[in-house]
């Protein structure tokens, strides 16, 4: 009797986990035949499906619950097309294009891929709409031309080792009306020091903060103060290093071999310290090559700045080849001067390669216009007060605020900024003057060194040309078949985003091509691009399609 009354009991166990399952399995039927709710819909997103073997591509934008509506047509390879209309219910589906309607009855199916149409004839069988990327430009940094950085890592670090005097003075409240004072103090000061000794040559390099880019240009940055004062950290170059770092640029500020013997006619002892700074600035070069990697720096990318000196050594580092060379660096015995050696044989054995994307002289000078070549076209800013008496904007002596006839002993003639741009100009160098005019020496501040509006300007200036160097001035949309445009001369490492107002991106290809469809019902179609380089720099292009130029 107990063990019947068992037996019972399980029994009607089974039958009630059974009569559960059932109603479980009722429920999900249930769910999965509901009736489909439109709003779940992506709104203006383009499905695509292959009606009959056409291709057809659908976009609803008007929705609701129990019904949406849109636009439809056929790829037939077209560039310009007139979009007909899609419509869609509970149990129905409409597509009409070129003159035709097609209309289905059935079943949708929803999700956030696709969208599945299940004809009630089963011969049609099932309309499988899939989703198409999304192409579209996101809101990409204007990196190198606005501000995108807040604050900046500073490192010093040693790039090589060479004789000389020294390789740092700092001086204060240095501008046009204290300069030629400061100068004569230091000078007949040298001539208690006539020895040189091994120096440490020592850079500050100053890195965006946070910055993800591994491959970014760098700008060197070498002070002035007439090859005998000045310092990598003096406050021009800080401010600059500052603003640079700012927009997304690797700066790095040197020191260099200072210094030389100042006896009337003596103009040798200057040759060879300028020579010293010269190859100090080389060094400093295949340094930052060599260590691309560690400081995220593209080698290809390297812009080369000065000042004053600065200016004459960024020019002669870029345009001086070993032939065009002082021939008192050869040394002489009498005088106890030893070779200096070429100009990539000292500072440091690296023996990496360097190529200039652009060089800047602000107020600088060449003391052999013969160096610029015409196989030489580096794009070159130069910058010059058309009143500066310490560096002549033409052709004359420095110093002209001291007595000609004293200066003369110790220095001759330089070619300033205005001669520069006329020979340059003349063998078609990609060049710009910016004259200041009244402009002073060191024009960027007043006789109390507090900075002038002409400081913004003249940042602007260098904004505006390094840019230029970095972005794809050479980019555009074009056409190569009925519906398709590309974008040519194209870097490898170029990424490139897509976006189209007035009509449909079909597909986009292999990098840099891509078929389209402007609507002929749109007031304008325009094809939009951004090209963003390994650098982070951005260049936007766009093609109206329709109406035809």
């Amino acid at each position: 009797m107990f063990v019947k009354k068992t037996t019972m009991s399980f029994s009607v166990r089974n039958i009630l986990i059974t009569f559960s399952l059932l109603i479980v399995l009722l429920m999900q039927n249930a769910c999965n035949t509901k009736e489909a709710v439109f709003t779940e819909i992506a709104r203006d997103k383009w499905y695509s499906t292959k009606i009959g073997g056409q291709k057809v591509l659908i976009q609803f934008n008007v929705l609701s619950e129990i019904s949406a509506e849109g636009i439809a047509f056929p790829d037939e390879d077209k560039a310009i097309v007139t979009p007909g209309k899609v419509k869609a219910s509970a149990q129905s589906l409409e597509i009409s294009y070129n003159g035709e309607a097609k209309n289905y009855k059935g079943k949708w199916t929803i999700s956030d891929e696709k969208l599945v149409f299940t004809n009630k004839d089963k011969k049609l069988g099932e309309l499988t709409f899939t989703r198409l990327p999304e192409y579209s430009i996101p809101n990409l940094p204007d990196r190198y031309k606005k501000k995108v950085f807040k604050s900046f890592t500073k490192t010093e670090v040693t790039y090589g080792k060479a004789d000389g005097f020294y390789t740092s003075k700092q001086v204060a409240d240095m501008n046009s009306g204290s300069y030629a004072d400061i100068i004569l103090d230091v000078l007949n000061s040298l001539g208690d020091n006539l020895f040189t000794t091994e120096l440490s040559l020592t850079m500050d390099i100053y890195m965006p903060k946070g910055d993800t880019v591994k491959s970014r240009p760098v700008l060197l940055l070498i002070h002035g103060g007439a090859f005998i004062v000045g310092d990598k950290s003096d406050d021009l170059q800080y401010k600059y290093a500052e603003h640079y770092t700012s927009l997304g640029y690797v700066v790095a500020s040197i020191n260099y071999r200072m210094g030389y013997l100042f006896i009337p006619g003596m103009y040798e002892n200057l040759e060879r310290c300028i020579y010293k700074a010269v190859q100090d600035s080389r060094a400093a070069l295949r340094f930052l090559v060599h260590n691309k990697t560690k400081y995220g720096i593209d080698p290809d990318q390297i812009f080369i700045a000065g000042n004053s000196a600065g200016g004459f050594i960024a020019l002669k580092t870029a345009f001086m080849a070993e032939s065009e060379g002082f021939t008192s660096a050869d040394g002489n015995d009498l005088f106890l001067q030893d070779n200096l050696g070429c100009l990539d044989c000292s500072g440091n054995s690296y023996k990496d390669r360097f190529t200039l994307r652009g060089v800047i002289s602000l107020w600088g000078a060449l003391t052999d216009l013969e160096m610029l070549d015409e196989f030489e076209k580096v794009p070159l800013l130069l910058v010059h007060g058309d009143a500066d008496k310490i560096v002549p904007i033409g052709y004359d002596f420095p110093f002209k605020n001291i007595d000609e006839q004293y200066t003369s002993f110790f220095v001759e003639k330089v070619y300033g900024s205005q001669v520069i741009y006329n020979k340059a100009k003349r063998m078609k160098f990609p060049v710009r003057l910016y004259k200041i005019p009244n402009g002073s020496h060191e024009p960027q501040v007043d006789s109390y060194n507090r900075y002038t509006p002409e400081m913004e300007k003249i940042k602007h200036e260098i904004d505006s040309f390094m840019l230029a160097q970095l972005t794809h001035s050479d980019v555009k949309i074009t056409a190569y078949s009925t519906n398709g445009y590309e974008i040519k001369n194209l870097n490898p490492r170029d990424k490139i985003y897509w976006s189209i107002n007035g009509g449909c991106i079909l597909n986009v290809m292999k990098q840099g091509k891509i078929k389209i469809a402007a609507f002929n019902t749109a007031k304008k179609c325009t094809l939009s691009a951004a090209v963003v380089a390994s650098n982070g720099s951005v260049t936007r292009i766009s093609k109206v399609i329709y109406p035809e130029p």
